[in-house]
């Protein structure tokens, strides 16, 4: 990986012989040899770095080929500047989008139960706001009878994997299809309408653990996202919370 000429041959010094070569010259003349290969070593450090970050990019995209350099520096961005964190969280959701099907979600003619899920259950593109990002409205306060609703259509228990994949069908459509823009852009507003919900809601486990999965993979496949979160008709007691 150098990117240094060797001199020429009679006259080459390895690593190994910095010591030994040292010695032949004045004490200036040795730190400031000593100076300038620390020196270079610096200033190709980044360029290391850079070159092992589009390996592992390269090895990921094989395994999901919507990983590239957009998605990793969206990954930096939430792991505060840490690259090494970014790719270990990179790898995951290389994994978890193969695993799942996700770089294929949108070529599928139709999801089982997408239109029995819209019917429960309001979650929807709205529109854009005035500096241009998507809308995505959530009635989640409304999901707990949405629960009981795909209980009694068959959904639940046996195919919460479909609720789950229709949230990420829209979250594929809006950044594939409805705003592809790069990082730092390519971001949505999301409205949490919270009209109706309950204290009982809160108490249904599966519900509970339902929408925590939705939240879940938010956080962990789609850094960088999400711009903004608006609450509406938030509740006044604290549990929920």
């Amino acid at each position: 990986c150098s990117v240094l000429e060797p001199p020429p041959k009679s006259t080459a010094a390895t690593f190994g012989d910095i010591p030994s070569f040292s010695r032949r010259l004045s004490e200036e003349h040795s730190i400031s040899l000593r100076r300038s290969l620390v020196d270079g070593l610096d200033m190709t450090a980044d360029e290391l770095e850079s070159s092992q970050h589009r390996s592992a990019l390269a090895r990921l995209n094989e395994i999901s080929p919507a990983i590239d350099d957009d998605l990793f520096q969206r990954y930096v961005g939430a792991c505060k500047g840490d690259t090494a964190k970014a790719l270990t969280r990179l790898e995951a959701t290389a994994h978890w989008r193969q695993a799942n099907g996700v770089d294929r979600i949108l070529e599928e003619a139709n999801l089982p139960h997408f239109f029995t899920l819209k019917k429960h259950y309001l979650h929807c593109l709205l529109g854009r706001t005035k500096d241009g990002l998507p809308i995505v409205v959530e009635g989640i306060g409304r999901f707990g009878r949405a629960v009981t609703a795909f209980r009694q259509d068959g959904i639940l228990p046996d195919h919460a994997d479909q609720i789950i994949r229709q949230f990420v069908f829209h979250m594929e459509y809006i950044f594939n299809v409805v705003d592809t823009s790069a990082y730092p852009q390519g971001k949505f507003l999301r409205i949490y309408d919270m009209t109706g919900i309950k204290l009982r809601d809160i108490s249904d486990k599966e519900a509970v653990d339902l929408g925590y999965q939705m939240m879940q993979m938010l956080e962990h496949h789609y850094c960088e996202r999400m711009a903004r979160a608006l609450v509406i008709a938030p509740p006044i007691f604290s549990t929920i919370w």
